[in-house]
């Protein structure tokens, strides 16, 4: 295994621009101008090193690299390995694939995660970590979404490189808390609130867990491998969630009049579909409930849950870091209100 400049070892981040590569990257940090937790040397790939998200990444940590790379093209990606060191000079990477969008097509997501497992695999990478979504503990996959069809292509194929020497982790992250920020959370809420029933809960997490748990796998990389881990911290219904609000903030949850909900819903089939799947993950628990008990056992042994983030905790922190903030941007998932009133995602 080759390592950094100082003896650290070498850990590809794919996505570290991304919001889940950045909460990696902030779980390893100590501090401004601090060392990391544990020696590593980051690889933050990017195909701009010039760009403000790039260049903020690097700022104050000595310890990260940005590195120039194109996953559409294997050769650009190969060329990222090669350039580390070659065979053995990446012990780890961390793979998290820009999400296609509601309605797009995953294919091009599918060849950018298979190729780069095939790297992976031919550079001798340790420890390959993949990010995919959580779909409920199944391998019936006539009830998942058109977006997540890139993702289990990848998962499967991953899977299979295990015959074959790579040491592959695949976590599964619920809906993020952060779908619940500025405008589009907004909508978020109004849309859940007209279309699910009431009892349905939601499991969610927040990005910095996520950042956490994975931290963990390369500081601990012990009793990881050809394991999958679901990353979930709260599970609540729509009217818990707003008791949860108005303890942090004094305030019910922002939402917009129910009536445009139903509306969204009615035209919307895309934002049809995900409100079904929520309710589909509910609604099969007890089918699988053996299979995600053990996914969350493999993920409490890195972080246990009572060190993870509740829904109130974090819309605590969201309010604090919304003050800090001149507007909001919105923008989820790459959906506008304008899309959602259009039908046209």
């Amino acid at each position: 295994m080759s390592n950094g400049p100082h003896g650290e070892p070498k850990i590809l981040v794919v996505g570290a621009t991304g919001k889940q590569g950045q909460a990696f990257i902030r779980a390893l940090t100590r501090g401004p101008e601090e060392p990391p937790l544990f020696p590593v040397r980051i690889l933050a790939l990017t195909r701009n090193p010039s760009s403000q998200k790039a260049l903020a990444l690097q700022k104050d940590r000595p310890w990260l690299d940005l590195v120039k790379g194109n996953l559409d093209s294997r050769e650009s990606m190969r060329h990222v390995f090669t350039q580390a060191g070659g065979k053995g000079a990446i012990w780890g990477v961390f793979m998290v694939l820009q999400y296609a969008g509601l309605g797009e097509s995953t294919e091009g997501e599918a060849v950018q995660g298979i190729t780069l497992a095939d790297l992976a695999l031919h550079y001798g990478v340790s420890i390959f970590v993949y990010s995919s979504v959580h779909r409920g503990e199944t391998d019936d996959d006539s009830e998942i979404l058109a977006e997540h069809t890139g993702k289990i292509k990848i998962e499967r194929h991953i899977q299979s490189l295990g015959e074959q020497g790579l040491q592959w982790t695949i976590v599964r992250p619920v809906l993020f808390m952060e779908n619940f920020e500025g405008t589009m959370g907004k909508m978020t809420t109004t849309i859940f609130r007209a279309g699910l029933k009431k009892d349905v809960k939601c499991r969610m997490v927040a990005l910095d867990d996520v950042g956490h748990v994975v931290a963990a796998m390369f500081h601990r990389p012990v009793n990881i491998a050809y394991k999958t881990m679901v990353i979930t911290a709260d599970d609540l219904t729509m009217s818990e969630q707003d008791v949860a609000w108005l303890s942090a903030t004094g305030k019910h949850m922002p939402t917009y009049p129910h009536f445009l909900g139903t509306l969204i819903l009615a035209i919307n089939t895309a934002a049809k579909d995900i409100v079904y799947f929520i309710d589909y993950l509910y609604r099969h628990r007890s089918d699988n409930s053996e299979a995600f008990q053990e996914h969350i056992a493999n993920t409490h042994a890195l972080v246990p849950a009572d060190q993870m983030m509740t829904f109130e905790e974090w819309i605590k922190q969201y309010e604090r870091d919304r003050r800090k903030r001149r507007r909001d941007t919105g923008g989820w998932n790459k959906v506008s209100l304008g899309k959602l009133l259009t039908g046209s995602l």
